[in-house]
């Protein structure tokens, strides 16, 4: 699995490539305002996921820290515990920790709508960007799906509104349920998903300008 910024890189590099292909016979003739919100889009996207792989490593410190656990960072397996009673009942450090973890998972929402609407862009198979139509990213496709929109079509009304962070996987959604589901879906997490939309937007994107 690749690291954050190497997943950051390869968003970046969507964003050439797309600029390469504006310039090619297909972005000549494609909708060039649809392009326009494409490209703006992407670029932010970039954006969010920096920030994201920035807080994701803060925000699992804290879990720690408030369980009690000193971890260490090249086994991840727990290597002391302790008392956290102190820094539970510390409102200052409290709130930091909170502040962390909504920003995580408000972007990491984020990151999923705004990947769901370049998907629906380019997903047609008749579109305004020739040569992209078709484009896919299932993992973004069925975050968007199965948990943030609507949980109440794919039989997970057991399922509870939950976050996580992984140190392979980053920020994960909706991972818990009140009891097993017959067919239960599991988030991988947002770095595996961005990977996957980034290397897919990629083989579109130097397919269309070849």
């Amino acid at each position: 699995m690749p690291s954050p910024a190497e997943i950051s890189e390869r968003l970046e590099e969507c964003v050439a490539l797309l600029r390469r292909y504006a310039a090619s016979k297909h972005g000549a003739t494609c909708d060039r305002r649809v392009l326009s919100e494409f490209h703006d889009r992407l670029v932010k996207l970039q954006f969010a996921f920096v920030r994201i792989a920035e807080l994701a490593p803060a925000s699992l410190e804290a879990a720690y820290q408030m369980a009690g656990w000193r971890v260490d960072k090249v086994t991840g397996k727990v290597v002391e515990t302790f008392d956290p009673t102190a820094i539970r009942n510390d409102k200052v450090a409290v709130d930091r920790i909170h502040r962390i973890e909504s920003e995580l998972f408000i972007l990491t929402e984020w990151f999923y709508h705004t990947a769901w609407r370049l998907r629906e862009i380019a997903h047609p198979k008749v579109c305004a960007l020739p040569s992209l139509c078709g484009f896919e990213a299932i993992g973004v496709r069925d975050v968007r799906n199965q948990i943030l929109q609507h949980p109440e079509r794919f039989d997970l009304n057991r399922q509870s509104q939950s976050t996580g962070v992984s140190d392979d996987a980053g920020p994960i959604l909706g991972n818990a349920f009140w009891e097993p589901p017959a067919k239960p879906f599991n988030d991988r997490g947002l770095y595996y998903n961005a990977l996957e939309f980034a290397m897919n937007l990629t083989d579109r994107l130097n397919a269309a300008i070849k």
